[in-house]
């Protein structure tokens, strides 16, 4: 093994970490080979030290390198065409599409036409066939540095006629965030950056982070995500960059926001104002934004704690209206906690139908929860969540018909892209609002389904008694009055006239002295032979055999 490498095992790939550097831009190096023999000669034939890569990786598939990818940002790709599962040119469009500054070549046992029109097509700087020559191997990699430095002084040309700050640019702005972030913070970025700084005489020596929040990101279609979310990050970049000018540190895009570590002035909070509220005219209709400062701390390596501050300013967002401008100096330090007795007085509101006050229950408790910043997040959700289950829980004891209800009930799926505590607030009341209005929907049909029932048993002796007599008389639609039926009784009204006219004819059935023929009269049938087809489906006797047996 070369000298000056340790070979770490993590998860499904090598990691060699490398404790040399050239200048101060990290190259790492990504070697994907499906055979280990060849790669693992690969990866210790290459003079690291020498070459100035600072890291290998190496991946024994396409999908295993778009893992390393994810976390790791190679700069420079060696791949085998052929591989099983994702092969070496679709990983290679994909790091094109991704990564369109890492620099891509290519190795094959095959001088395949096709993959060699395909390599030509994704600027790879090589195709190199097996069995692979580890000196070409090389001369492609000092090809590769060449042009990664080429694209790095394009930039730095652009940044400049673009009137942005050169020597920013000479710095991974990655690699230095992620320094901050941490805390550790290698000797040569601080000497860098203080040398910098003292360039800029008219900044303080205080130094501070600001996260930027894209709240509704999750909102978009899926095709419009990454796009978005580049095309916002490099505004904000330019935009922070015109504002802050030379106190402009380096930006990081994490998933959903972007940190920036600034250093300030004495006219820093008129101008953070100001560059908040233009990123918010220009961008707030696509992306609801949230801004959160950390205070200010006089060392560079104080910045992870400004950091940490920031991240904590974010939560003020959770607990206000409408998403803003968050100093970590604004927060109120309370912490809420719910009596659980309010749970039982809310349920009792709840049960004796007092929308109203349930209503205001709900502003009240959302008015204390919104001045207590440090509270739990999770804790306050929790609380909104038994409050919503109550609800659906004695409702669905009153038996209200809710189609949503099993759906609704997954509290936190149906509140996933809520931003705030009054969002959580209005969930519910619109909640309470739906249930109360299904309560008094409810309430009229069972009034309608009694007034059905009491015609047909007042008037089930009239021949003539049918559905739409019935709807006119009551002045409902006759397919709508079929239909509540229906749903409410499981019978149909034309099952239930006929079972008033069986029960009715055995009551009249006991009277010896009423002829057969009259019976069937006497309950709306005019056609007696009809009545003794249908009495004795549903009786299982004719009525003549029904009087022998039960009154004589």
């Amino acid at each position: 093994m070369l000298k000056g490498i340790k070979l770490v095992k993590k998860a499904r790939f090598f990691r060699l970490d490398f404790k040399w550097y050239k200048g101060f831009i990290m190259i790492t190096l990504l070697i994907v080979e499906d055979e280990e023999l060849t790669r693992r000669s690969l990866v210790n034939s290459i003079r690291c030290k020498d070459m100035g890569i600072d890291t290998i990786l190496q991946a024994s598939d396409g999908l295993e390198a778009i893992e390393i990818f994810e976390t790791n940002t190679p700069n420079i790709l060696i791949t085998d065409v052929r591989m099983p599962g994702m092969d070496g040119i679709e990983l290679a469009r994909y790091v094109h599409s991704k990564y369109p500054d890492c620099i891509v070549a290519f190795l094959s046992g095959f001088a395949d036409k096709e993959y060699l029109k395909a390599a030509i097509s994704l600027g790879a700087v090589s195709y190199v066939e097996k069995p692979i020559d580890i000196d070409e191997i090389q001369s492609i990699i000092r090809d590769a540095l060449k042009k990664l430095e080429q694209i790095r002084e394009i930039k730095r040309i652009k940044q400049l006629h673009n009137g942005c700050n050169l020597d920013l640019f000479s710095i991974d702005t990655r690699k230095v965030c992620m320094s901050l972030l941490t805390g550790k913070i290698d000797s040569l970025i601080l000497s860098e950056l203080e040398n910098l700084w003292l360039r800029n005489e008219a900044f303080e020596n205080k130094y501070l982070c600001l996260i930027i929040k894209m709240n509704n990101f999750v909102l978009l279609q899926e095709d419009q995500y990454e796009s978005t979310k580049q095309e916002f990050y490099n505004y904000i970049n330019n935009t922070g960059k015109k504002y802050f000018a030379g106190g402009f540190v380096a930006s990081i895009l994490a998933e959903d926001r972007i940190i920036f570590f600034i250093k300030i002035n004495n006219e820093f909070d008129d101008i953070a104002k100001e560059f908040a509220l233009k990123v918010i005219e220009e961008y707030n209709k696509k992306i609801r934004l949230s801004f959160a400062f950390g205070n200010p701390v006089s060392d560079m390596e104080d910045l992870k704690r400004s950091y940490e501050e920031a991240k904590t300013a974010l939560k003020i967002t959770f607990f206000e209206r409408e998403a803003g401008i968050n100093l970590y100096k604004n927060i109120n330090s309370n912490n809420y906690k719910f009596d659980k007795k309010e749970y039982y007085k809310f349920e009792k509101l709840i049960y004796d139908g007092k929308k109203d006050d349930a209503l205001f229950f709900i502003d009240f408790l959302t008015s204390k929860v919104s001045k207590c910043h440090l509270t739990d997040i999770g804790y306050v959700k929790n609380i909104y969540y038994k409050l919503y289950t109550i609800i659906i829980d004695i409702f669905s004891g009153m038996l209200i018909k809710y189609e949503n209800l099993e759906h609704e009930k997954d509290f936190w799926n149906s509140t996933k892209n809520m931003l705030n505590v009054f969002e959580l607030a209005s969930h519910v009341k619109a909640l309470i609002e739906e249930m109360f209005e299904q309560q008094n929907i409810s309430k009229g049909i069972d009034k309608l389904v009694l007034n059905i029932k009491a015609y047909i048993e007042t008037n089930y002796s009239n021949h003539e008694l049918s559905v739409k007599l019935i709807a006119d008389h009551l002045r409902y639609d006759y397919f709508y009055i079929c239909t509540v039926f229906k749903k409410e009784t499981g019978n149909t009204i034309g099952k239930y006239i006929t079972d008033c006219r069986i029960k009715g004819a055995m009551e009249i059935l006991a009277d010896k002295k009423v002829r057969l023929n009259d019976v069937a009269k006497e309950v709306g049938y005019s056609d007696q032979k009809y009545f003794a087809k249908v009495y004795k489906q549903l009786t299982g006797y004719t009525p003549s055999q029904y009087r022998k047996d039960h009154y004589i």
